[in-house]
């Protein structure tokens, strides 16, 4: 039997269904990669980037002997606070402000409206989770509780998850676009 077969005793293919609806035809192009990959960029220098490079510098003029633990500890806070900036953003706008000067957005699947409530938070969240575990995974390493293989294998799901988008089809979407049911498209 193929797998567009009904099975025995059911009017349903094995694989999808050919009654579900599927995107908006009047839909936007789908964003390029590369705006993509820029508005990532833009968002975690001006939030992570140079925020917790002058927490760090000031903290070592404070305390000379930085230990790897609270930069790990730090580095955790700082994915908390990315989440929380594009989860705020993506369900109230739409859009991150590096996706806005890269004019790119994010809609649902299904009907390109804006991913509020839900939707955006778990985006965020599937974007950011693997990078805060991996950071709580080295301070645990720090203190010899964790083996290291553990944070590099969070932090290898996390560019797994981003390099999804370049053989995924028909939508480009990356892990967390899949796990919220996300298009990233033209603003333009």
């Amino acid at each position: 039997m193929s797998p567009d077969q009904p099975m025995p005793g059911s009017e349903e293919p094995l694989w999808g269904k050919p009654d579900v609806p599927g995107p908006p035809t009047d839909m936007p192009p789908l964003a390029a990669r590369w705006r993509r990959l820029l508005a990532r960029i833009i968002d975690y220098v001006m939030i992570i980037g140079v925020p917790s490079n002058v927490v760090v510098w000031i903290y070592e003029r404070t305390h000379p002997a930085l230990s790897y633990m609270w930069s790990a500890l730090l580095g955790v806070i700082f994915w908390l606070v990315y989440i929380g900036y594009d989860g705020y953003l993506l369900t109230t706008r739409g859009r991150t402000f590096g996706k806005q000067w890269m004019k790119i957005q994010v809609g649902m699947l299904h009907d390109g409206s804006l991913p509020a409530g839900w939707p955006g938070w778990l985006r965020a969240a599937a974007y950011g989770l693997p990078g805060v575990l991996a950071g709580a995974g080295w301070a645990l390493w720090a203190i010899n509780v964790l083996p290291a293989f553990v944070p590099s294998a969070l932090g290898i799901l996390w560019l797994i998850n981003v390099l999804w988008l370049l053989w995924d089809k028909p939508y480009q979407q990356a892990l967390h676009d899949k796990v919220a049911k996300t298009v990233v498209v033209s603003a333009q």
